[in-house]
C-alpha cells in the first residue's frame, strides 16, 4: 500500500491536474446553465434533532502541484460560490459581490507574482520563499507592505496552507509599525507647506476656505456646484459619502436626504446600524446649496448629482474640486502644486480638507470638549482617532498660519 510519503511529485501533480480539470468542467457547466443562483431546494421535513445539521463544506485544498494553478482554483471556487448563492470570499458584508470578486482577483494576481512558477510540496519551504520575497523588497510605504502581507494570507487561507509562526510574527511586527506610524504621524512645517502652498503664496487652511466662501464676489467667479462642494468640507468634517444623499425627503436614498438646511443620514463610519444622524448645516453651506439649485432648470434629485442626473460619488466631488480649484492655475488662492509622494503625484482632496477641519476646531477655535463631541457625532468619526491622527497631521502648518 502506498503512503502519502511514498507519493512522487509527478503523482501529486497528476492528482492536482485531474482535480483542476474536473472543477473547471463543472464550473463551465454551471456558467452555461445560468449566471444566477439556482433556487434553493425545499427544506427537508423537520426531524427531532437536538442540534442543527451541519452545513456542507468544500473539501480543503491540498498543498500539491503548482501554487499558481491552485490560486486560480480559488478563483474558480469563488465564482462557483457566487453562482450558487453561497457567502463569498471576504468578511465585509457591506461590499458587493462584484467588489469582493475584484478584491480576490487582485489577491490571486499578487499571490502568483510572489510564488512565481515554483512547485512546493512542503509548507515550510513555501513560507520561507514568501518571507524572503517580502524581506528582499524595498517598500517606500510600510502600509503597502502590511497590505500585501495580509492580502497573501487571504489566498493561503483559502488554499488551506497552514500558517507559519515566523511569517505571522513578521506580519504582526509590520502591522504594529504601520499603525503607530499612521496614528501618530505629524508632518513637519516644511512638508505641510510643500503640500498646501497656494499660488498666492499663502497656505491652505480651513480658516482661509471659510473666508473665501463668505466672499460673495469671489464665489460668483467660480462654478456654483464646485463652490457648494467646497463649502461641505470648509464648514463640516463629514466624509464625501455623507453628502451623496437625496435632495428632499421624496428623493431619499439608502444614505439619507437633505431638506431645508437639515441633513438626515442613515449610515456612517461609526454610526450604529438602524440609527439616524440629524444636524443643521452651516448657514453658508445652506446658502451655497440654494444658490446651486436655483441655477438649475428643475430641482435636483440628489445633493451630489453627476452630469447624467444620477447620484454622484466621491470621485464626482474630488474631480470637481480639483478641476475648479486645486489644479486650476487661474485660481491662485487655492491652486496647489502636486507633491511627489513615492511614485504618485498627490493633489489636495476631500480627505485633506476634512483633516484640516478637525485640526481647525481643535487647535484654532479650541472648542470645548462638549462642542467637539457634538461635531464629531455629526461627522460620525472616532474622537480618539481624530485626536491621535487626523487633527495632528497638519497641526504645525495650521498653528504657524494663525501666527502670520
Amino acid at each position: 500500500m502506498t503512503t502519502p510519503n511514498d507519493t512522487t511529485i509527478e503523482q501529486l501533480l497528476a492528482m492536482h491536474d485531474a482535480h483542476y480539470t474536473t472543477m473547471k468542467q463543472e464550473l463551465l457547466k454551471l456558467l452555461a446553465k445560468n449566471d444566477t443562483p439556482a433556487p434553493a431546494p425545499p427544506p427537508p421535513p423537520a426531524e427531532p434533532a437536538s442540534e442543527p445539521a451541519p452545513q456542507p463544506e468544500h473539501p480543503p485544498f491540498q498543498l500539491v502541484g503548482t501554487l499558481q494553478e491552485m490560486a486560480h482554483d480559488v478563483m474558480h471556487r469563488a465564482i462557483e460560490e457566487m453562482i450558487r448563492g453561497y457567502p463569498v470570499l471576504l468578511k465585509n458584508s457591506k461590499s458587493s459581490t462584484e467588489e469582493k470578486h475584484t478584491a480576490m482577483q487582485y489577491q490571486v494576481t499578487f499571490f502568483n507574482k510572489v510564488v512565481g512558477d515554483h512547485t512546493y510540496t512542503d509548507a515550510s519551504a513555501f513560507w520561507k520563499h514568501v518571507l524572503a520575497y517580502f524581506q528582499s523588497r524595498n517598500y517606500p510605504k510600510i502600509g503597502t507592505l502590511a497590505k500585501e502581507l495580509g492580502g497573501l494570507k487571504g489566498v493561503t487561507g483559502r488554499l488551506g496552507i497552514p500558517d507559519d509562526e515566523t511569517y505571522e510574527d513578521y506580519y504582526e511586527d509590520v502591522a504594529m509599525k504601520h499603525t503607530k506610524q499612521a496614528d501618530y504621524r505629524e508632518l513637519s512645517l516644511e512638508e505641510c507647506k510643500a503640500k498646501f502652498q497656494c499660488g498666492d503664496g499663502t497656505v491652505l487652511t480651513t480658516r482661509k476656505l471659510q473666508s473665501l466662501l463668505q466672499d460673495d464676489d469671489w464665489c460668483d467667479l467660480h462654478c456654483a456646484k464646485a463652490v457648494m462642494f467646497l463649502s461641505f468640507f470648509a464648514f463640516h468634517g463629514c466624509r464625501p459619502e455623507d453628502w451623496q444623499v437625496g435632495y428632499g425627503v421624496e428623493n431619499k436614498n439608502d444614505k439619507g436626504h437633505y431638506q431645508h438646511g437639515e441633513m438626515h443620514l442613515f449610515t456612517g463610519k461609526s454610526q450604529e446600524m438602524g440609527t439616524e444622524r440629524v444636524f443643521q448645516v452651516h448657514d453658508v453651506v445652506r446658502a451655497k446649496i440654494d444658490a446651486y439649485c436655483s441655477g438649475l432648470k428643475s430641482p435636483p434629485k440628489f445633493l451630489v448629482q453627476n452630469d447624467k442626473g444620477g447620484c454622484g460619488n466621491s470621485k464626482t466631488i474630488r474631480d470637481k474640486l480639483q478641476r475648479s480649484f486645486f489644479k486650476n492655475e487661474k485660481c491662485k488662492e487655492l491652486c496647489v502644486k502636486p507633491v511627489q509622494d513615492g511614485t504618485k503625484n498627490s493633489f489636495v482632496g476631500p480627505n485633506d480638507l476634512r483633516h484640516l477641519f478637525e485640526t481647525h476646531i481643535r487647535y484654532v477655535l479650541k472648542l470645548p470638549k462638549t462642542e467637539r463631541h457634538t461635531i464629531m457625532q455629526h461627522i460620525s468619526h472616532s474622537k480618539a482617532v481624530s485626536a491621535k491622527r487626523y487633527a495632528q497631521t497638519y497641526r504645525p502648518m495650521v498653528e504657524w498660519a494663525e501666527q502670520q
